[in-house]
């Protein structure tokens, strides 16, 4: 058998060096060997380890100690050349024992009874690397650390214990690499180089140096890899390993190809390929630099050259059952017939792909390709079709959201460029095909999947898990489509499996099963191909837009928000805008219709363009740069839909914004005459899948209250640097408060603090910090509240921490958002709106921008008096901002123009408004 790995030669050296000893005599050898020749000349592999064994097994009961050990010995090196080149053909499956691991034990059984130290730690080393391969980067460790501890104590030369300790060190080096302790990953490959440059073994230094170009490779150092990895190609075609130099040239043109010197690495990748030439053990790198070159002749435009190139490519992927890769050359290859127009021939590669990645469990993946599916399939003219393949790719995000994180590490996309812009993208496809009630859940998904992006860990609950609703209609075409995919995933796990069984084992059967397997896959393929063009499945979209277009659905989600908001004692009813590329897309979902569905022609560009343009209105404090700006975004928003809610009667708007419409209040909209908080109570929710409107306000407030009111705090948070100032008026504002409600419980500066508050919370069904606060596109830890003696709270921490069963709401008088200018998504806007939620609190109040102190002082006196005469939280809130309007607070009079919509308009109220 093939010994391709460098320390099975170990093995045979070690085993002479052995002999050169004198620590068993010739003819033991030759017994022991002529044992072997029997049994191989006799029948199968297995048969010939059990010769040894036995043949080991008689010598024992004779007394014959040095004939045994060495018999077991034999049997050992045997066994572990057999688990090595099993290991060498099979791609190991991170989470599954790799074939090889039930050999690699029984090599390390049979070492252990030879007593050869040595042997025992190359077989322990081999154990380790099966282990690691698999995933088990722990027990990995304890195998390599056990191999170390078998050479310190072993009787063998010097040389042979630092050679193979320096593979150990090698090893766990990859282990602590994999774990990212990048400074004891670098420790033991210094160590390892250090060692194979001292014993002059080439071989090991070149594993090393690649190890150590990996490790650079990792941490972005990418001139410190190639180097490292020029370092391994010189030494490999000086020993004339080929496998190396395959190895390192194709990590070099990856580099390259990284750096866009896409010449270079065309060069490199093809220098790879000489070096591979037609070794039997280099097929599965073939394929990876093949698949490489096409991607570049594709890139230069060259289609038929990318073509040959990943069709060669994929025969060799399969060849050695590289799932990973052929599923890569599937989606390449319907890339390169998208490139040339052939968007049929493109969806038979996405759907040959999509069932391989459900065959491997790598659901991620498999979303990734229906969702190309879906778009491949609008291309073709398929409307309905597409949106089929995109609801069940968004079924597949819903249904395993929590796992989706990990698995699409493997993915060329991040989730935040994967999932929103599939909801996105369906939630569009919906309403151009006039499907405003589903395209109403996809866009309240959007929304819980933002967040998820976020935050990270959005958990789903009954509304989410259902995802979209799939119609009668569309069920008839996936009746036709599941058989095909099912027996496809069927033939393909069940190939797998054969070609995971090591080739010793494999039985004829088995082997004309594999030929039937591949016969059978390819009229599958075609059978895929005639499935968008049969007369039943056209017959069954045909019903599909029949059915979608007259509303006949059942929407279980979609009934329990009606149902919510026929027992809101206002008339309310939900606004959903979306914001796309071309267009702005209203949705309104009212108590006792189907959603409706209103398009505006304004792109994304212009559309954000004056929401920059709005804002900077709105912190100028001058009427002439807010007004023009407030009339156009009423235009857009509110215009088209002002028949529809007088026909509903509304008198609150439950909003949903989209995108960068978060960064503006709904109620600064304005008409040409009025503001919009003078017709509606505006009620930000996240996504109405996530909000609660069934609890009713308390009926006495009892109100925690604090204030930062002096002092002054310098500090960097994510990126940013901050400096903040005490809020003279935040005093007053508490005091005020307390005034108003008796039963208040007031914290300043020092005693305003992290330890000192945050316990207290859930005693009080009102929180009210009067203090700053920002929040900041990027991570939830970037976001902060900043207390009154310094310190901060994240809203990490919140995520983390808080936990709410009393809190009615929790007010931040003084927050920013579009920190430095900056304007984002939202998402941090929104996660901060979700957190409160999610820690217990049925509403926020937060402010868009960091507002006049005195101004807020005002506010929110009146807000809290109107709040303890019984209004509702978006009733009090909106008549304090009235008020203020109009003239009616008492405003110090640092302030000439309280009316702006700067002083009133930037606080929101997020969540249950009653």
């Amino acid at each position: 058998m093939t010994k391709s790995k460098l320390w099975i030669r170990w093995a045979i050296a070690s085993f002479s060096l052995t002999l050169s000893l004198g620590i068993t005599d010739l003819p033991v050898v030759n017994t022991a060997s002529s044992v072997l020749a029997q049994a191989a000349s006799e029948g199968s592999f297995q048969q010939q380890v059990q010769s040894l064994e036995n043949q080991a097994q008689s010598y024992t009961q004779q007394g014959q100690v040095a004939l045994a050990e060495q018999t077991y010995s034999e049997a050992a090196i045997l066994v572990r050349d057999t688990a090595q080149d099993i290991f060498n053909d099979i791609i190991p499956v991170i989470g599954e024992l790799h074939p090889a691991l039930a050999y690699a034990q029984q090599s390390l059984e049979f070492a252990q009874k030879s007593g050869d130290r040595l042997q025992i730690a190359e077989s322990l080393n081999l154990v380790g690397e099966i282990q690691f391969a698999s995933g088990g980067t722990s027990d990995a460790r304890t195998s390599y650390q056990q191999a170390i501890a078998q050479l310190e104590s072993s009787s063998n030369s010097e040389s042979a214990k630092q050679l193979n300790i320096a593979y150990s060190n090698l090893h766990l080096g990859k282990v602590e690499q994999a774990l990212v302790n990048t400074t004891k990953a670098k420790s033991f490959y210094e160590q390892a180089l250090s060692s194979f440059q001292t014993l002059d073994h080439p071989e090991g230094e070149i594993l090393v140096r690649q190890s150590m170009a990996d490790l650079a490779r990792q941490q972005r150092q990418f001139p410190e890899a190639i180097k490292n990895y020029r370092s391994a190609l010189q030494l490999a075609r000086t020993t004339q390993n080929k496998t190396a130099s395959t190895a390192s040239l194709l990590a070099i043109g990856d580099l390259q190809k990284r750096q866009r010197q896409n010449s270079l690495a065309k060069q490199s990748y093809q220098e790879a390929l000489e070096a591979a030439g037609n070794a039997p053990n280099l097929i599965r790198q073939r394929g990876q630099i093949l698949n490489r070159l096409g991607s570049l002749e594709l890139q230069e435009g060259n289609h038929q050259a990318a073509v040959d190139f990943y069709n060669e490519a994929l025969g060799l992927a399969q060849q050695v059952s590289d799932l990973t890769e052929q599923g890569s050359i599937l989606r390449n290859l319907s890339i390169s017939h998208q490139r040339r127009g052939n968007y049929a021939e493109s969806f038979d590669f996405l759907q040959q792909a999509a069932v391989l990645y459900n065959q491997m469990g790598l659901r991620g993946l498999e979303a990734e390709a229906l969702a190309e599916m879906g778009a491949t399939q609008n291309v073709l003219g398929n409307r309905e079709l597409a949106i089929l393949f995109y609801k069940q790719a968004v079924q597949v995000f819903e249904a395993r959201r929590e796992e989706l994180t990990a698995i699409l590490g493997d993915s060329t996309f991040s989730k935040s460029q994967l999932f929103s812009p599939v909801y996105r993208r369906l939630s569009d496809l919906l309403l151009e095909d006039n499907r405003p009630a589903e395209a109403q859940q996809a866009v309240d998904l959007l929304k819980v999947q933002e967040l998820d992006e976020y935050l990270g860990n959005v958990e789903a609950n009954e509304m989410t898990v259902e995802a979209v609703t799939t119609l009668p209609s569309e069920e008839k075409v996936l009746a036709a489509y599941r058989p095909l995919r099912d027996q496809a995933i069927a033939l393909g796990k069940e190939l797998l499996v054969l070609r995971r069984t090591p080739k010793v084992e494999l039985t004829p059967a088995q082997q004309q099963r594999i030929a039937q397997i591949t016969a059978l896959q390819q009229d599958l393929t075609r059978e895929f191909s005639e499935f968008t063009r049969s007369p039943e499945v056209k017959a069954a979209l045909q019903k599909v837009s029949e059915t979608a277009r007259e509303q006949n659905l059942s929407l279980n989600t979609l009934r329990r928000v009606a149902d919510n908001l026929r027992g809101l004692e206002d008339r309310s009813v939900i606004l959903y805008p979306l914001v796309l590329e071309d267009r702005l897309e209203l949705i309104l979902a009212s108590p006792y219709a189907p959603p409706i569905r209103h398009t505006v022609n304004v792109s994304r560009d212009e559309l954000n363009a004056t929401i920059a343009e709005m804002r900077k209105g709105l912190t100028t404090v001058r009427f002439n740069t807010v007004v023009e700006p407030a009339r156009q975004l009423y235009n857009w928003l509110i215009a088209p839909i002002e028949a529809d809610l007088q026909a509903a009667g509304a008198t609150t708007i439950i909003y949903a914004p989209d995108d960068q419409l978060r960064y503006v209040p709904l109620v600064a909209l304005n008409d040409g005459d009025r503001w919009l908080v003078e017709k509606f109570r505006v009620n930000n929710i996240t996504a109405a899948s996530l909000t609660d409107f069934t609890s009713q306000p308390p009926n006495v407030l009892n109100i925690l209250a604090g204030a930062f009111t002096q002092g002054e705090f310098d500090f960097q948070a994510g990126q940013r640097d901050f400096s903040f100032a005490g809020l003279p008026f935040a005093g007053v504002e508490v005091n005020n408060i307390a005034s108003a409600i008796p039963d208040t419980t007031t914290l300043f500066d020092n005693n305003f603090s992290k330890t000192e508050t945050v316990p207290l919370m859930d005693n009080f069904n009102i929180v009210h910090f009067a203090t700053h606060a920002a929040f900041v596109p990027g991570e939830p830890k970037d976001s902060f509240i900043l207390m009154g003696d310094g310190q901060r709270i994240t809203l990490q921490e919140v995520q983390d921490s808080w936990f709410l069963t009393n809190v009615e709401l929790i007010v931040l008088s003084a927050c920013q958002t579009a920190v430095g200018g900056e304007l984002g998504n939202g998402e941090e806007i929104l996660g901060f709106g979700y957190l409160m939620q999610d820690a217990g609190a049925k509403a926020a109040i937060a402010s868009l921008w960091s507002v006049s102190d005195g101004g807020t002082q005002a506010l929110m006196n009146d807000f809290y008096g109107r709040l303890r005469n019984g209004a509702s939280k978006s009733e009090a809130l909106r008549q304090a901002q009235i008020g203020m309007i109009k003239g009616n607070l008492s405003v110090d009079d640092s302030i000439p123009n309280a009316s702006h919509p700067y002083y009133w308009s930037p606080f929101i109220l997020i969540g249950n408004g009653l």
